[in-house]
């Protein structure tokens, strides 16, 4: 038997083998849609006595990795409002309101428990860091916007804690979710520090999303 010949007959053996070899899926599917809602948001720290809770908008969207039927790891970008009424603070006669804008991108594991053996129908808890990335900051005071981005972090580093719960809807899974959210890193820099002190960014989010599979 010709070398050539043995090389062939190896090639279509290892082809064989792979093509019969059990498939082993690392990744049950994944899944992908948009995410919208409402928030409430304020600051806490130093300057608590200073401010009021505002409402503000969440809307980005959903890719999830469904490890598990009780498993999943999601990535969620969103642009959403934050910042706060304002109690006139010292230092900031006048100002009544500090609106923020972010583009967070939150890092979520997701622990379901379905309640049917098949389907997605159930509640379940999330928790993971969330990375924001501030997009501009106003000062409302006395009825005028400034510009206020220069006394704001760039970058907020936090995290997520929540609930929701899974409906089967159509093709895909719809779902409601409550969660906190809560910065890690100091709000106000330069002499918005100076005045207010050490500040962080605090956020109640109620979102609704519908994902479907993209395979």
């Amino acid at each position: 038997m010709s070398r050539k010949t043995r090389l062939a007959l190896f090639s279509l053996s290892l082809l064989g083998a792979c093509l019969h070899a059990p498939r082993v899926d690392a990744i049950v599917d994944v899944l992908a849609g948009p995410k919208f809602g409402w928030t409430v948001t304020t600051f806490t720290g130093d300057s608590d006595d200073a401010t009021k809770t505002k409402n503000s908008f969440v809307g980005g969207a959903v890719v999830a990795w469904q490890v598990k039927r009780w498993f999943l790891v999601q990535l969620e970008p969103a642009f959403t409002g934050k910042g706060a009424d304002l109690q006139t603070p010292k230092g900031f006669e006048g100002a009544t309101e500090l609106k923020l804008s972010y583009f967070e991108i939150p890092l979520v594991a997701k622990f379901r428990y379905p309640a049917k053996e098949h389907g997605s129908m159930g509640p379940f808890g999330i928790f993971g860091p969330v990375l924001s990335i501030n997009t501009k900051a106003t000062l409302v005071r006395a009825g005028f916007q400034e510009n206020f981005n220069q006394n704001i972090t760039d970058v907020d580093f936090g995290l997520a804690v929540g609930a929701g719960f899974d409906f089967d809807a159509g093709p895909g899974v719809a779902t409601l979710d409550l969660r906190w959210v809560t910065g890690l890193t100091d709000l106000f820099k330069g002499d918005a520090k100076q005045l207010l002190g050490s500040n962080r960014n605090q956020a109640m989010q109620l979102t609704a999303s519908w994902v479907v599979s993209l395979f």
